[in-house]
């Protein structure tokens, strides 16, 4: 055997389409005689073509003869591609000369063997296609919830599908666990529709369990069936009675038809009564249209009378459409006539057309009949823009009148740009609206701004005019710099006069440190008067969170009177009882 390198570098010089043959041949004899030599040799072979296949002649003689040698060795090789070829291998010769070791095999390696389900899985299969009830009697004792187990019963589904697809469906009937039968059945039910057809489309129509056993199982089979026979697929599926076996099977036909027959489909799909059904149908028939016959199905959808079917479609084509063919959909789009399914097909489109040109998407459906459809496309589009572009995105806002409908453009732009520039976004909110807003906007801007300059940010909220705004801008500029430096904020808010905006910076305050300093947010809000009711919310919420902590603050605070405190325990413990109120 010493010699044998040599003989596999004089093999190299062999024709290439005899070396295949005489290389795994001598590794298979090499591992007969000497598998540990045999195994090194393969390691350190450096013909990339025929490594692996001398690797695998090498492992397959071993794992026969002493599969408990040869794991010892894999676990010495470092991680790569031999070594889960090695692991795959001794598993699947396990499988295949000894299948009921499997079990005993891999429950004695160490835990990273038994994380490679691919190659445990392909194991149970081998041992399937031989004795697929031992080998499934042997995967259900691995735990329920372990991805091994869930691999495992899949591979002995196909496995055995291949056999008898009669009884491997029997079996995964038996199966307690709802999702796990479903998947299996399924698994072996597609398997078998591609041998037989009608057989397996029968049988899955008169199984006995629950129906969630077979449905969406049908809609599966049917849909495999239609690509080998449609025209026996579309027969069987419309002979079915009204209910919902034929539901699922005409969802299962229509979306196999959308792929290669889709005048077909359509012509289907129209006489399906008007519901939830046919919307749910419709959209996957869609879904399945390739781009190349987007125009076909267009027409066909013209042809249809005005009526919610043809909404439906015209909306749902559009954003289909959209996804491989922008150019072709908008063409389709700009010539069908102004009303709600223009509309509607717009906004679907909006967003698609926009992540490839937000200044055009933008200029065109500004251009459309106001309402919700066109609005929504607006927004998604100018959003995108701005994200891009945001100054060329403004100055196209700001060739509109200074309006409401302008201020509604610069509000969007705003909720974009504050995240990368809230100074910009602060000089738009004070400059550029025509008319006042509510302190959401001035907050959110100020909230983004004092993470990283908590000065600018509250100075710019100072200079707000009084009302909502200003002191939205304000609390919330306060809670973001006590969120990074609560010392340096309480510093500041100390010293705000009293009125509306201190109030909402005290509020901002006492939250943003109420993770760290329960005591001193509570002292805080409390500095707000009428301290039961501003304190309910900290005390009730620390009573659940540390009761013991609570009540003992709750003893020796003096910002309640004794009557407050005994309301508050009150509550806590009799959570559903009268409240006395406060007195």
């Amino acid at each position: 055997m010493e010699d044998m390198p040599a003989v596999f570098e004089g093999a190299r010089a062999l024709p290439e389409e005899h070396r295949y043959e005489v290389i795994y041949a001598l590794g298979s004899q090499w591992g007969q005689i000497d598998p540990s030599a045999a195994f090194d040799f393969a390691i350190k072979y450096n013909e990339k073509q025929f490594h692996g296949w001398l690797l695998q002649a090498a492992l397959s003689t071993w794992a026969m003869k002493d599969p408990d040698a040869m794991a010892a060795r894999i676990e010495k090789l470092p991680l790569s591609d031999d070594r889960s070829l090695a692991f795959r291998t001794l598993l699947e010769t396990v499988a295949e000369h000894a299948p009921r070791r499997i079990m005993e095999f891999v429950s004695n390696q160490p835990q990273r063997w038994r994380d490679n389900s691919h190659a445990i899985s392909q194991a149970f299969y081998a041992w399937s296609e031989r004795d697929p009830t031992a080998a499934a009697a042997a995967a259900l004792k691995l735990p329920a919830t372990s991805e091994i187990r869930a691999s495992a019963l899949q591979m002995i589904a196909s496995g055995w599908a291949g056999k008898d697809a009669k009884g491997a469906l029997a079996w995964a009937e038996q199966m307690q666990e709802p999702s796990t039968r479903r998947t299996l059945i399924e698994a072996i039910a597609t398997q078998w529709v591609e041998k037989d057809p009608p057989a397996a489309f029968a049988h899955v129509l008169q199984f006995t369990s629950e129906h969630s056993s077979r449905f969406g199982v049908i809609a599966s089979i049917t849909t495999k069936w239609v690509e080998s026979d449609p025209a026996a697929a579309q027969a069987a599926v419309l002979a079915l009675p009204l209910g919902q076996c034929r539901n699922e099977a005409l969802y299962g036909l229509i979306t196999g038809l959308a792929l290669e027959h889709p005048e077909t489909g359509f012509e289907i799909l129209a006489k399906i009564p008007a519901g939830s059904q046919r919307t749910e149908i419709s959209g996957a028939f869609m879904e399945g249209i390739k781009v190349d016959r987007m125009q076909v199905v267009a027409d066909l959808v013209a042809s249809l009378p005005p009526g919610s079917l043809r909404t439906e479609l015209t909306s749902d084509l559009a954003q289909r459409w959209a996804e491989g063919d922008i150019s072709g959909v908008l063409a389709w789009v700009k010539q069908l006539p102004a009303g709600h399914e223009r509309s509607n097909a717009l906004a679907r489109l909006s967003y698609p057309w926009a992540r490839l040109d937000p200044k055009a998407a933008t200029e065109f459906l500004a251009n459309e009949k106001p309402g919700s459809p066109r609005d929504y496309g607006v927004d998604a589009a100018l959003e995108l823009w701005c994200q891009q572009a945001p100054e060329e995105a403004l100055g196209w806002i700001f060739k509109h009148p200074a309006d409401n409908a302008r201020d509604s453009l610069v509000l969007n732009a705003i909720h974009v740009i504050q995240a990368n520039d809230p100074a910009r976004a602060a000089q738009l909110f004070t400059t550029s609206l025509t008319t006042a807003t509510d302190g959401n906007v001035s907050g959110q801007i100020a909230g983004h701004w004092a993470a990283t300059d908590p000065g600018a940010a509250i100075k710019w909220a100072n200079e707000l005019p009084e009302g909502p705004a200003r002191e939205r801008a304000l609390g919330s500029a306060i809670g973001t710099w006590a969120g990074n430096d609560p010392a340096a904020a309480a510093a500041y808010v100390q010293g705000i006069g009293a009125g509306a905006a201190r109030d909402a910076a005290v509020e901002s305050l006492s939250n943003a440190i109420w993770g760290v300093d329960h005591e001193g947010a509570i002292a805080w809000m409390a500095t707000l008067g009428q301290p039961e009711q501003r304190l309910n919310g900290f005390i009730s919420e620390w009573l659940k969170e540390d009761e013991a902590a609570a009540r003992a603050w709750l003893s020796r605070t003096s910002l309640l009177n004794t009557t407050a405190k005994r309301r508050f325990l009150q509550r806590f413990e009799h959570p559903d009882g009268p409240d006395e109120g406060p007195q």
